[in-house]
Order: C-alpha cells, then sequence, then structure tokens
C-alpha cells in the first residue's frame, strides 16, 4: 500500500521543468490577449518585459486607466528601461491595487529569475482576473468561505453550468470526476459556443472527452493546452494546473463578453459620429448662411446710405421743382389767352389746308394704284423671267454632266489609246530587232556566197514567193510574214551551201590523194585553177562557222 501511495504520489507530481513551461505558456497567452486591445503582443514572457515599455501597457490595460506619469517609449539605457518598470510597478500598486509584490523592477530589466517572473504573473492574475464571488452550491454564502482565487474560480464554473448539465457532479470540487472525464469543460465549451453541442462531443470515455475538450478549447477559444489530456483522465493533473487552465478559460468568457459590449459601444458609436458628421455639415452650412446674410446685410446697409443720399438730392431738387413749377403757372397764366387766340387762327387755317388736302389725296391715290398695278406687272414679268433662267440653268448643268462625263470616257479613251501605243512601240522594237538580226544573218549569207555565185556555175534561183501585202493587217502580223520568208530563204541557202562544202570536200579529197592518176590531176587542175581552188578553201573555211545559222 506505501509503495501504491507512493507511485501515485510521484505521478501526480509534474516535473518542475515542465510545469514553469506550462505556466509560461499559459501566461504568455493570457497577457497577450490583454496586449492585444493596444495591437501589441510579447514573444517571450521571460525577456518580454525589460524595456518596461510593455509593462506599461499592460498595467493600463489591466487597471483601465491611463498612466499620467512620462516614461521613455524607446529606452536605450538600462537606467531608462528599470524606471519604467518602476513606473509600472508603482502604478499596479497605488492604483490597481496589487499588493505584496514579490519581484522588482531591476528583476524585470534583468529576466534572469523565470519563477519570480511567474510568481508576478500569478499575482496580476489573481488580482485583475479574479472571478466575482458566487455561491458555490455548498451552502457558503457571498463573501463567506469563497475568498481564495480557486474558491471563486470553481463558483463560476458551478455558476456558468448551472442545472443544465445533470450529468456533472462537482461537489468534490477540483477532484471531482466531471473535470477527469472531461465533461466539465466540454460544458463549458458548449456554453462558450452555442454551436458547440455537448451531447455529441461528450459521448466518449474519459480520455476521447478529455482530448476533444483540449482540442476545442484550442481551436473555439484559442486556448493552449497546457495540461495533458491523458494526465488529466488519470487524475494526474493538480488543482493548480487546472485553475490555471480555467482562468484562462474564463479569460475567454469575459473577452467575448467585452467584445459583445464593444461592438455595441461601437455601433453606437458609429451613430454618434454619423450624426455628428450631419452636425457638422449642418454647423458648416448655417456658417456659410450667416456669412452669406452678412454679406447681404452690408450691401443692403450701403443701398440704403446711398438711397438717403439720393432721398435727400431729390427732395432739394423737388423743392426747386416746386418753385419752378409756380413760376411755369404764373407764365402760364398770361400765355394762355395769347395761346387761345392763336389757336383759333390755326383752326381756321387748318380748315383750308383740309378742303386743299381732299383733293390732293385723291390724286395721290390714283397714283398709288397706278404704282400697284405696275408694281404687279413686274412681279409677273420677273417670275416668268426667273424660271426661264431655272429652266436654262437646269439644262446648263445637264449639258456640263454629259460634257464630263464625255470629257471622262475621252480621257479613259485616251489613256487606253496611249497603252496600246505604247504596246504596239515595245512589238514593233522588238520585231525591228528580230528582222535586224535575221536580215544581217541573210546579208551575211549573201555575201559568203558571192564568190560562187562569181564562178562559172549553173545555178538556177528558185522564185521567192512574197507575201500579199494587207494593210489592214496588224504590223507585228505583217513583220512575221516577211521574217518567215526571210527565215525560208536562209534555209534554201544553208541547204546549198550545205551541197557545196560536200562537193568542196570530195574534190579536195580527191586532189590530195598521192595514189590519183596524174591524167585525173591535171584535168582536176585544168578544171579548178590554183587560185580559184584557193577560193573555194577560203569559202569553205569561212562558210564552216556559219553552220547552223
Amino acid at each position: 500500500m506505501a509503495e501504491e501511495q507512493e507511485t501515485r504520489i510521484g505521478k501526480q507530481k509534474v516535473s518542475t521543468a515542465k510545469w514553469e513551461e506550462a505556466q509560461k505558456t499559459a501566461f504568455t497567452h493570457w497577457i497577450n490577449t490583454m496586449l492585444a486591445r493596444r495591437k501589441t503582443k510579447i514573444d517571450d514572457l521571460q525577456t518580454g518585459f525589460q524595456d518596461g515599455v510593455k509593462l506599461i501597457v499592460l498595467s493600463e490595460v489591466l487597471v483601465g486607466k491611463a498612466i499620467g506619469q512620462r516614461f521613455v517609449e524607446k529606452p536605450k539605457l538600462k537606467a531608462h528601461k528599470i524606471n519604467n518598470a518602476y513606473i509600472a510597478l508603482k502604478f499596479l500598486q497605488d492604483v490597481g491595487g496589487l499588493k505584496h509584490l514579490t519581484i522588482s523592477a531591476e528583476n524585470l530589466v534583468a529576466a534572469e529569475f523565470l519563477n519570480l517572473i511567474l510568481g508576478f504573473c500569478w499575482q496580476l492574475l489573481k488580482t485583475f482576473q479574479e472571478p466575482p464571488d458566487f455561491d458555490d452550491g455548498e451552502g457558503n454564502e457571498k463573501g463567506k468561505g469563497a475568498n481564495t482565487y480557486e474558491a471563486r474560480m470553481l463558483g463560476w464554473v458551478k455558476n456558468t453550468l448551472g442545472d443544465k448539465y445533470p450529468d456533472i457532479d462537482l461537489t468534490d470540487g477540483f477532484k471531482s470526476g466531471s473535470f477527469q472525464n472531461g465533461k466539465a469543460l466540454l460544458a463549458l465549451i458548449s456554453e462558450f459556443d452555442e454551436n458547440i453541442k455537448y451531447a455529441e462531443t461528450s459521448a466518449g470515455d474519459a480520455h476521447a472527452n478529455c482530448k476533444t475538450a483540449l482540442d476545442l478549447a484550442n481551436d473555439v477559444m484559442h486556448i493552449p493546452a497546457i495540461i495533458d489530456a491523458d494526465e488529466l483522465a488519470d487524475g494526474y493533473v493538480g488543482d493548480k494546473q487546472l485553475v490555471l487552465y480555467l482562468s484562462l478559460m474564463y479569460n475567454a468568457f469575459t473577452d467575448k463578453q467585452k467584445g459583445a459590449s464593444v461592438e455595441s459601444l461601437a455601433s453606437k458609436l458609429t451613430e454618434r459620429e454619423a450624426h455628428l458628421r450631419l452636425l457638422k455639415e449642418e454647423n458648416l452650412k448655417l456658417k456659410e448662411a450667416t456669412e452669406n446674410l452678412t454679406t447681404n446685410l452690408n450691401l443692403l446697409q450701403s443701398q440704403y446710405d446711398e438711397t438717403s443720399e439720393n432721398h435727400a438730392n431729390l427732395s432739394l431738387a423737388s423743392k426747386e421743382t416746386e418753385e419752378k413749377l409756380s413760376a411755369l403757372k404764373e407764365e402760364w397764366g398770361s400765355c394762355k389767352e395769347e395761346w387761345s387766340e392763336e389757336i383759333s387762327k390755326l383752326k381756321s387755317q387748318l380748315a383750308t389746308m383740309m378742303e386743299a388736302d381732299d383733293e390732293q389725296c385723291q390724286s395721290l391715290q390714283s397714283e398709288w394704284d397706278k404704282s400697284q398695278d405696275q408694281r404687279d406687272k413686274l412681279r409677273e414679268e420677273l417670275k416668268k423671267a426667273k424660271e426661264q433662267l431655272t429652266k436654262e440653268k437646269e439644262e446648263l448643268e445637264a449639258k456640263n454632266k454629259r460634257l464630263l462625263k464625255n470629257e471622262k470616257r475621252a480621257r479613259k479613251n485616251k489613256e487606253e489609246l496611249e497603252d496600246i501605243m505604247k504596246n504596239q512601240q515595245e512589238v514593233f522594237d522588238l520585231s525591228m530587232e528580230e528582222f535586224r538580226k535575221h536580215f544581217l544573218v541573210h546579208i551575211n549569207d549573201i555575201n559568203t556566197w558571192r564568190p560562187y555565185l562569181e564562178e562559172d556555175r549553173e545555178y538556177v534561183a528558185k522564185e521567192i514567193s512574197l507575201p500579199e501585202e494587207k494593210s489592214e493587217a496588224a504590223f507585228n502580223d505583217q513583220v512575221s510574214e516577211l521574217l518567215g520568208v526571210c527565215k525560208a530563204e536562209n534555209r534554201t541557202l544553208q541547204e546549198l551551201l550545205t551541197t557545196y562544202e560536200i562537193e568542196t570536200a570530195e574534190i579536195v579529197s580527191v586532189t590530195i590523194g598521192v595514189k590519183q592518176k596524174r591524167t585525173k590531176q591535171y584535168a582536176w587542175e585544168q578544171e579548178f585553177p590554183e587560185d580559184l581552188k584557193s577560193q573555194i578553201v577560203r569559202a569553205t573555211s569561212a562558210a564552216l562557222p556559219k553552220k547552223g545559222l
């Protein structure tokens, strides 16, 4: 029994290093949730407060007030860092109510003793993260028997779960089986997120439930697993470890509630800001209206002053006018009688003139009628002339169009004729070149044949059949016919030349043969004198290169 008890005690004890690492992870998470409200964080718990600035920020978040004392925001010297840490600790003590500090500013800056920093974090957690005093359900009233942080944490768990989970029994506190089988943690997670159904997640055994609870807490509440699921299921997790883990869950609930209230405040703040913007816009409009009214008032004042001055001037002018009017009235009275006599005289003269004017009006009316008739005749003649001119204009336009069309056609015909003349010139040039070449060949052949024709040989010339002259035939057709005749004559001459070459060759071979009889040689020499023989040889040698033309 003693050995089993010692084994159990040994299993329940967690190594100091492992426990310190679990505390370090838990407090780093908790402090970063606080610092996230100021959009900052620490990477390492032991060195995170060395410059004192993050500690000042954490202190302001935990206390809910700003530190009125000045501090160095970017300290370089150690003295400045220690002073910052001292200001934060003093603020936590005086304003935050933190008591019995176990760490100094020098310890925080030195960052040498992790156990001192962990103890400081425990003090912060119990002072600023302590749950309210709930009735623990065991007859202890609020404020009685629940003064410790652990008792308040247990009371918060019981108050959060209530009577909704009949299979959870927490009468044994943190030693209760509902913690060891994971159901208490699953129930808390279900209360945190209504999408997590307790009945679905708590159906497994103790080990499965504990693993599920720690995984869900990490995924849903973002709480690191500082305890081991198997150790929790086997009952090897101590009360202090469980309390620390539950404090992280309590912090998550608190942040959620504050987040809801913050969202409500944010919506109200948005409404107030919108209302404030409207008031500012109305204020600007009122200012503009006031400025406009002031400008109009100044303008009216200047107009009033000008009007007053004009009124004074008009009053003075009115008096002068009245005086002149009275003088005129007197003058009118004296002149009225004279004007009456003159008017009577004028009326008699007017009657006489009107009688004379009637006769003049009649003559003028007759002349007017005549001019009207002449005007109508002129209008009719102008209308006819206009119509005639319009008709002539249309005819001229039609004639002009025809001329333009004929001009265009003539220009086109001219271009076509130029192209034809150009092509005819090219054909003429080519035909003349071909005709010249064959004509030169023919002249050369005739020149070659001259010695033979001068000899005493009988030759009957064939009659050359020239083509009939056709004036209507194209030039290139006529040249082609003439070239054909020239080529035919050349072929005839070539045939004769070939025949004479053969005969000459036979005569030469007979002449130079050593076995021929002298009589034949003499006869041949008589028939072909030496000069004629040399001429034949020269003619033959001259004709040989012309073969094939």
